[in-house]
């Protein structure tokens, strides 16, 4: 890979939040919807990046992931199970994420 695939993988890593969701929520008005989304970005990114395969970076992506579902409202999760699935590479020449 290439440094400016590397730099890019990084650009549009979500950030690490390890700390309490509701209180990202409640304290900082963080929209965990959008959040949700980033994380289901990188996870597209990462599995591309190990051509599918599992990893140890996918790992913790979806631990991320599902810590902060938890967190969600039940609204929210509707909302994402209506979208369906994003974090799938996109067959080769289809932009977006859900294969």
């Amino acid at each position: 890979m290439s440094a400016s695939n590397e730099d890019k993988a990084i650009m549009h890593s979500p950030p690490d939040l390890t700390a309490n969701f509701r209180e990202m929520r409640d304290g900082f008005g963080l929209d965990l919807l959008l959040v949700y989304r980033e994380y289901e970005h990188a996870l597209r990114l990462v599995r591309e990046r190990h051509g599918g395969q599992e990893s140890e970076e996918e790992d913790r992506v979806l631990d991320a992931m599902d810590k902060l579902w938890h967190e969600l409202t039940l609204q929210e999760q509707e909302t994402l199970r209506a979208e369906g699935a994003r974090c799938w590479p996109a067959p080769d020449g289809l932009q977006g994420g859900a294969a």
